[in-house]
């Protein structure tokens, strides 16, 4: 009986293992392994290996490694584009305090023109002198010559920016200030039906470091003696039809070659490029003869000649009643050329005012208020070398000389009180005057 119930329990246990694992899927056994298993059904504890908890804590940290530094370099990007943001909108805000909201809109579409940050387009201006009166006056005007399709570069845009080595777009910029601050009033007049160029180029090349540039009638002998090796000037010439008329004027540099030819760069001929001169050539050339030159690449070139569309074929004029029309910051130039603002005399007479008022203020027996006079007739001197306008006419050349005279009296009778009044306020009215 025993053995009858021992045989039945052990019946019944194979009954409910054989209903159990057909119960089980038959895929279930075909798994790979262990782990497999037991994520389907939980029926035995995952078993993992060292190697593989190392290799998963090293991709998690990995992982994490480059979360961190997507959201480091979004993070960089962000603040990059606000800084960015912040300071384009510092710079209109400057520029709209500065020239108001009309000026920022010329300048806008200026820089957009010549293809210039709007930065340097607003920095140029300041540098040139153009103030906020200025701007009221031409922003009008700039904008309506620039919806014409206007970028203000022309002959002496070229011409500049060969002599001062930059580029030509920058040189048009330039002049472009130049001509505003220097007479706004005659830039308006003149380019009201069109842009004509550009006429101030003497200050363009004061305010780009060439102080000593003035203006010179020359003859065409002097000038190849007088232009040294390494030496440039810009030079002014008249342009005939056939019939003989004066057609307008135009702009060209030569510059003086360490071979001691002389190189010709014309926006007109060679596309502005070196046509280079030996100096019998060159005074052909000069005389609105054909001459021969050559390329950089040294290519032989014979045109002095273009063709305009109004006024049909023109010839250069370089020669006017015997003389040329310069421009340089050449000192040999200005010891042979008869020069037409004095610049470098002004210059020469303030700078040696200067040394001498130094000097006296070194000395112990000029009494304070000789001191303090000449300090201010120092401080008004300087600020006139650095005024363009103060340079720019014979009459303010004999001023600044004026003012080196006065300060030679002073000196010689002590620098005494009688002296100052009665010499000094006269020159400091008219330092003064010259200076607005």
């Amino acid at each position: 009986m025993k053995l009858m119930i021992k045989k039945a329990i052990s019946m019944l246990i194979a009954a409910c293992l054989m209903i159990t694992v057909a119960n089980i899927p038959a895929y279930a056994y075909t798994a790979v392994g262990p782990t497999e298993y037991s994520q389907e059904y939980n029926l035995q504890t995952e078993y993992v290996t060292p190697a593989q908890t190392v290799k998963k804590a090293t991709a998690k940290k990995t992982t994490a490694k480059s979360a961190a530094k997507k959201a480091t370099k979004k993070a960089t990007k962000k603040a990059t584009k606000k800084a960015t943001s912040k300071k384009k909108v510092s710079l209109k805000s400057k520029i709209k305090s500065k020239y108001t909201n009309i000026g920022l809109k010329a300048l806008q579409t200026l820089a957009k023109k010549l293809k210039l940050k709007l930065s340097t387009v607003f920095n140029q201006f300041v540098k040139m002198g153009v103030t906020k009166a200025h701007m009221k006056k031409v922003s009008s005007l700039l904008l309506k010559l620039m919806k014409k399709g206007e970028d203000f570069v022309c002959c002496a845009s070229l011409a500049v920016a060969k002599y001062l080595g930059i580029k030509t777009k920058l040189a048009a910029l330039r002049n472009l200030a130049a001509d505003i601050s220097t007479d706004v009033n005659y830039f308006l007049s003149s380019n009201k039906n069109g842009f004509v160029g550009t006429t101030y180029e003497l200050k363009t090349l004061h305010k780009s470091g060439n102080k000593y540039a003035d203006e010179y009638s020359i003859t065409l002998k002097n000038f190849m003696t007088g232009l040294k090796k390494g030496q440039k000037a810009l030079v002014v010439v008249d342009c005939y039809n056939k019939k003989g008329k004066d057609v307008g004027a135009h702009e060209i540099t030569i510059e003086r070659e360490k071979n001691g030819r002389y190189a010709v760069y014309d926006i007109l001929i060679n596309n502005g490029n070196k046509i280079s001169y030996t100096a019998k050539e060159f005074e052909k050339f000069m005389n609105g003869k054909k001459a021969k030159g050559k390329t950089a690449s040294g290519k032989a070139i014979t045109k002095n000649v273009f063709l305009d569309s109004d006024a049909g074929n023109i010839r250069y004029k370089f020669i006017n009643d015997g003389v040329l029309d310069i421009v340089t910051n050449s000192k040999s130039i200005s010891k042979v050329g008869e020069a037409w603002y004095g610049v470098r005399e002004g210059y020469n007479s303030a700078n040696k005012a200067i040394n001498l008022i130094n000097k006296l203020l070194k000395k112990k027996d000029v009494n304070s208020l000789a001191k303090k006079w000449l300090k201010a007739a120092s401080s008004i001197i300087k600020k006139c070398m650095n005024n363009y306008t103060a340079l720019y006419f014979n009459t303010k050349k004999d001023i600044l000389n004026s003012a080196y005279n006065t300060i030679k009296i002073i000196a010689k009778n002590n620098a005494s009180i009688d002296y100052l009044k009665k010499f000094s306020s006269n020159i400091f009215s008219s330092l003064k005057k010259i200076l607005n």
